[in-house]
């Protein structure tokens, strides 16, 4: 029988070998046999951190799947270890089409007048940033690829439309700090989660390839086996202190239609997308049906911040809180 701790420092090895070689710091490997969930008993005392991924462009039925499918072989982390030992809303559907209407929706209740996706449109909705801002605390959107801090300038792995804050004038001050490139292992994103940094919203967004757009859906299940660890292995994750709300933008296939109201055809494939609820609080293999949107997502990142008022239609819609332990 090999040691354990040659066993541990073999696996942390093939990570490396996988595409992450940053080495794996003394505490996270402290923590390998965490649970990713449910390891606290009740709703923690305090939430002070949200993190939402914003995944591309696949609906609910290209991603989810039963153990030993085709599907779910496609994504095995999200099935195998994310659904299986975090939570899963199957009722959660995305706003309309194309993208960057949802993404306004996610921070603003509203799509914000935007009803396509156009790069040189602006926005006067009130968002969560502003929000958070007018509260005494701050947000970041760690966008992977971007060239600079709130860039309006696309690349081949970039685009302006997956960034609700460029959108927004009124934001332009602190979009030139708090908009910042994701970087890689050792960037911007690692870094703030290392030192314990995180500010109290965090918007992580993959870029082209690796949000599963431009790449197979492998490839995207690949990079959150990769994040997905680095978030769960921080201190105020274990403690409770953090929340992780992962979505897609909008679904595609039959039904797919632009400008289309979701809300009001649920029944629509194209509308109906994935989300997960990851913490320290929510038992592992909780599901729930209760009718979700992205609204509910901003919502439940106000509820859990304790803004003092829900934006747009976050206040009529269905919190996460309840139904996943937060």
């Amino acid at each position: 029988m090999f040691p354990i701790w040659l066993l541990v420092m073999l696996a942390a090895l093939a990570g490396a070998a996988a595409g992450d070689a940053r080495p794996v710091a003394p505490h996270v490997l402290g923590h390998v046999a965490q649970p990713l969930c449910g390891a606290l008993a009740g709703q923690p005392s305090a939430v002070n951190h949200v993190i939402v991924i914003v995944m591309e462009n696949h609906s609910y039925g290209e991603l989810i799947g039963p153990s030993g499918s085709a599907v779910a072989a496609r994504a095995p982390y999200l099935n195998g270890t994310l659904k299986r030992r975090c939570g899963l809303a199957t009722n959660y559907h995305a706003i309309t089409h194309p993208s960057l209407p949802n993404y306004i929706a996610m921070v603003a209740g509203s799509t914000g007048g935007i009803s396509s996706d156009c790069t040189a449109c602006t926005t006067s909705a009130s968002t969560l940033f502003g929000q958070l801002r007018r509260n005494g605390r701050s947000w970041r959107v760690y966008a992977e690829s971007m060239p600079s801090n709130c860039s309006s300038t696309g690349t081949s792995r970039y685009v302006k439309r997956h960034n609700p804050p460029t959108y927004v004038p009124r934001l332009a001050a602190d979009c030139a700090r708090w908009d910042a490139p994701m970087g890689g292992s050792g960037g911007r994103f690692a870094t703030a989660l290392a030192n314990g940094r995180l500010p109290a919203f965090t918007m992580v967004v993959p870029d082209m390839c690796n949000d599963m757009h431009d790449c197979p859906i492998a490839t995207g299940d690949l990079w959150l086996s990769h994040w997905i660890p680095r978030i769960a292995a921080t201190a105020d994750y274990q403690a409770g202190h953090t929340v992780v709300l992962l979505t897609w933008d909008e679904g595609e296939g039959a039904g797919y239609a632009g400008s289309i109201d979701c809300l009001a055809q649920l029944a629509n494939a194209s509308c109906h997308v994935p989300a997960l609820v990851l913490s320290a609080s929510t038992p592992a293999g909780t599901r729930s049906g209760v009718l979700f949107s992205h609204y509910s997502l901003l919502r439940t990142s106000e509820a859990l911040l304790g803004m003092p008022r829900f934006l747009g239609r976050a206040g009529t819609s269905a919190s996460m809180r309840g139904p996943f332990g937060l």
